[in-house]
């Protein structure tokens, strides 16, 4: 998002908008975040439009599984400073992503032209 004022929005654990300063808008995923064969069958069917990178950005997502899941299952969105927000019921909270260590499966952004807004 090229250093652009990030907002973040979360609403409950369904979906993750991300807003720049220049009205940048990726799209609401919308999925049921406790049926862990929809998080991962959205993530399959969406991943070409992804870019991996090498560490976390500033707005970039990141894929993460939680307990007992050998699967990514939950996302969140970096904030820098070594903080990220996600939700997981009953709040959206900020994090710090070394508390999350080899839970974290990458971090990722949208390819370039991978959707028309952005």
């Amino acid at each position: 998002m090229d250093g652009a004022q990030t907002r973040v929005s979360i609403a409950g654990d369904s979906f993750v908008s991300i807003t720049g300063e220049k009205g940048v808008d990726l799209p609401k995923i919308l999925i049921d975040a406790e049926n862990t064969d929809t998080v991962m069958r959205t993530v399959d069917d969406t991943k070409a439009r992804w870019q991996e990178l090498s560490g976390p950005e500033i707005g970039c997502v990141i894929l993460m599984r939680l307990i007992g899941n050998p699967l990514p299952s939950h996302c969140g969105v970096y904030l820098g400073y070594g903080e990220f927000v996600h939700a997981i019921a009953p709040a959206v909270q900020v994090d710090r992503l070394s508390r999350w260590g080899p839970r974290v499966v990458g971090f990722y952004k949208p390819r370039e032209g991978a959707y028309p807004n952005v």
